[in-house]
């Protein structure tokens, strides 16, 4: 894998000027041509000064902004005579211009010989892309090549579409760090620990493992079938009429997070809120957003929406710290959080008269809020987008759904719930999910921001604030790994073949590194748990559309139809 040394000295605008003299010096000219437009009787006055100028394009480097200096002194010298307004005008052109072909001059320059627009929008650079994503944008990106490059407003941007730069990527964090979105800190908070790093980060992390333990996802799945029976109850009321289940699916999602989370404490007109306000957070997650959070903008509905949805969840937190001190058992995220934190400080009291023993963290009341809110945003749209995809995949595969029903009607004999005791046995189920996630990943890509300048083996240059964006998508469906990649099958995943074990550097659903989705166990837990209980309990029936098969991007993808489905009762 490519190693990262340090960079020289990038390219300086006046050695670029110099080793590009024809082009800067005849664009410098067509400048001055267009000033002299303005001023109306230029052209005639002054052929032979601006062919004189042209011919001097090609003079040597060291002399040729001289050359166009004067050129442009005689233009100005030939107009003395004009009215005031219109010399300014003459000058404001100039002026765009040069701003202009300096914008051009620097994009150029930091895009070296990266495949790429060889030119960008003005200033604004691909802006419209940014703010209305399409996949097959994105597709076309990473056929260009292992390294390709962009810029949106001013944000100059390398994509990485090779398994092995995306992996280098994630996991150098001397070098590149977590950027999400570019109003991601304003919007989860800067102090927020997503944006931690080095010690500081694995510290934190390694407070928040014993959430995600086996015994503690044990413990959670009942919590998930209160949420999964409450929602299907409700799908069941349209009686089988064929509805667009993408919002249904995001509403399910949120509330079994909810009720994992923060249990009994949060009122359900509280959920069915949050729920509601979350959609700003994910409305304001484009790459590059408008700065500010003014208001009207995306960015300030979004830090609206978060600072009711952490009050709602302190008070919460608040309820949890009181039921726990009382010794009451742990019902939900929230109490298995504290009890860890009432085990910790009992065993830092024993231990105080011991020099060595290190305490371990206490987290506060708006501290515990603000990381429940980053689960949330961590979980919310990736799962609603895997539950959409397993739902329309299952129904578009009646050979896959009718094993997963086999299996889950052997291991779980009169519809048992899924426990800890018969999960591990639903070793195709699993498969599946796996499968879905390889298939149609959630996120498909994460942004990252070179922390420093970096050069890598091949010459390519990172200058610092770049963003680099290792690319998820292309490594699940690498050919050489996967056989067939576009087809969904969860047998690539079985005993025979075990694609996922023969090559696990591929396997980056959850990214990769010192920044590995903290939640990704429960994530899949999540999804086969859901898979488990509606494959029994329920028939569905996907009504295609001409964009079934499309990719829309909103945070994550989706089918662009918002999957149709008629869901009725199983009788079978």
């Amino acid at each position: 894998m490519s190693h990262s040394k340090p960079l020289e000295s990038s390219q300086g605008p006046l050695a670029y000027l110099q080793s590009n003299a024809g082009f800067v010096a005849s664009t410098v000219v067509a400048l001055g041509v267009a000033a002299a437009i303005v001023t109306r009787d230029a052209a005639s006055k002054n052929a032979a000064t601006v062919s004189a100028a042209i011919q001097n394009s090609t003079a040597a480097p060291q002399g040729f902004l001289m050359t166009q200096i004067d050129a442009l002194s005689k233009l100005v010298d030939s107009h003395l005579d004009v009215t005031p307004l219109t010399f300014k005008l003459a000058i404001a052109v100039l002026v765009l211009g040069a701003i202009l072909l300096l914008d051009q001059i620097n994009y150029r320059r930091r895009k070296q010989s990266l495949p790429g627009p060889k030119w960008v929008p003005p200033l604004i650079g691909f802006f419209y892309d940014s703010v209305n994503p399409k996949f097959e944008g994105y597709m076309a990106q990473w056929n260009l090549g292992r390294i390709s490059f962009t810029s949106v407003f001013q944000h100059f941007i390398m994509i990485g579409s090779d398994n092995d730069i995306s992996r280098y990527f994630f996991n150098t964090p001397g070098s590149f760090v977590p950027c999400l979105v570019a109003s991601m800190k304003t919007i989860i908070c800067p102090d927020n620990f997503v944006f931690l790093g080095g010690k500081a980060h694995v510290e934190y992390r390694k407070s928040l493992n014993p959430l995600f333990t086996p015994a503690a996802l044990t413990s959670y799945l009942p919590l998930q079938f209160e949420s999964y029976q409450k929602h299907v109850d409700m799908w069941l009321e349209n009686k089988g009429k064929s509805l667009q289940y993408q919002i249904p699916i995001r509403e399910l999602n949120m509330d079994t997070s909810l009720n994992v989370f923060c249990g009994k404490y949060m009122p359900d007109d509280v959920r069915m809120k949050i729920s509601e306000r979350y959609y700003d957070i994910t409305a304001a997650l484009q790459l590059v957003n408008f700065p500010f959070a003014f208001p009207g903008t995306n960015v300030y509905r979004a830090v609206q929406a978060r600072k009711y949805i952490v009050s709602e969840i302190q008070k919460c937190v608040v309820l949890a710290r009181a039921s726990m001190a009382k010794g009451n058992p742990s019902t939900c995220l929230l109490d298995t959080w504290l009890q860890t934190q009432l085990a910790a400080k009992a065993k830092a009291d024993a231990a105080e008269d011991d020099e060595n023993f290190v305490p371990p963290r206490q987290f506060s009341d708006a501290e515990m809020a603000l990381v429940v809110l980053t689960f949330i945003f961590a979980s919310q749209d990736a799962s609603t987008a895997s539950v959409t995809w397993m739902l329309q995949c299952l129904a578009d595969n009646p050979d896959v759904l009718a094993k997963v029903r086999e299996e889950n009607a052997r291991v779980r004999p009169n519809n048992e719930p899924v426990s800890g005791d018969n999960v591990k046995d639903l070793v195709y189920t699993r498969q599946v999910a796996k499968e879905v996630l390889r298939y149609r990943p959630p996120v498909i890509m994460v942004p990252y921001a070179a922390s420093k300048d970096v050069v890598l083996e091949d010459g390519t240059k990172i200058a610092n604030g770049t963003i680099v964006i290792p690319s998820i998508y292309p490594s699940l469906h690498d050919p050489k790994v996967y056989a067939n990649p576009d087809k969904f099958d969860p047998d690539r995943f079985g005993p025979e073949r075990q694609e996922d074990i023969k090559s696990p550097r591929n396997w980056l659903v959850f990214g990769h590194g010192t920044h590995l989705c903290l939640g990704r166990e429960y994530a899949v837990s999540h999804l086969l748990a859901f898979m488990a209980y509606i494959s029994m309990r329920c028939d569905w029936k996907h009504n295609r559309t001409a964009e079934s098969d499309d990719i829309t991007v909103f945070a994550t993808i989706y089918p662009k139809d918002q999957l149709h489905l008629e869901v009725t009762e199983r009788t079978a």
